[in-house]
């Protein structure tokens, strides 16, 4: 643990968490449409829990960057403040509160529309912990798998 309490393996590895789960979601979806999500319970359920795990950790990169006297301008949310963060944490109180009412075209935009730049944002903050997870990665938003949703 550093001197000003800030740990910085901890949110490393909330970074690590975030990205494992992106490419998760991406591996899950890889080849499907938003009609075959719509019609595979199981596979909206394994994309809500990778979300939740999305939430948690960005929650806890938060709290371990506010508890550690982490400068604002060197906490993630300031670094990437185009990403939406609070949308991206918020989503995970959506699924485990409002369960049974949350649309699953909610839960597919959201992976098409936020989980790229949150991907990207976090491979940016940490390069040296994600650098086998580099741009030219199969799993990179962009290459016709995360990035523009299959309609």
């Amino acid at each position: 643990m550093s001197t000003n309490g800030w740990e910085p393996n901890r949110i490393e590895q909330r970074a690590v968490d975030i990205v494992d789960a992106i490419d998760r979601i991406n591996r899950y979806l890889d080849g499907s449409s938003l009609e075959a999500f719509l019609k595979d319970d199981a596979l909206q359920d394994a994309v809500a829990r990778r979300l939740d795990v999305i939430g948690i950790a960005i929650k806890a990169i938060e709290k371990l960057e506010s508890d550690g006297n982490v400068p604002s301008n060197e906490r993630l949310a300031e670094r990437s403040p185009d990403v939406g963060w609070r949308q991206a944490a918020g989503m995970r109180n959506r699924l485990n509160k409002e369960y049974g009412s949350v649309h699953p075209r909610i839960v597919w935009d959201t992976v098409y529309d936020n989980l790229p730049a949150l991907r990207v944002a976090i491979i940016a903050a940490y390069p040296l912990i994600l650098s086998d997870r580099s741009e030219t990665d199969d799993d990179q938003p962009g290459d016709g798998k995360l990035g523009r949703a299959p309609r």
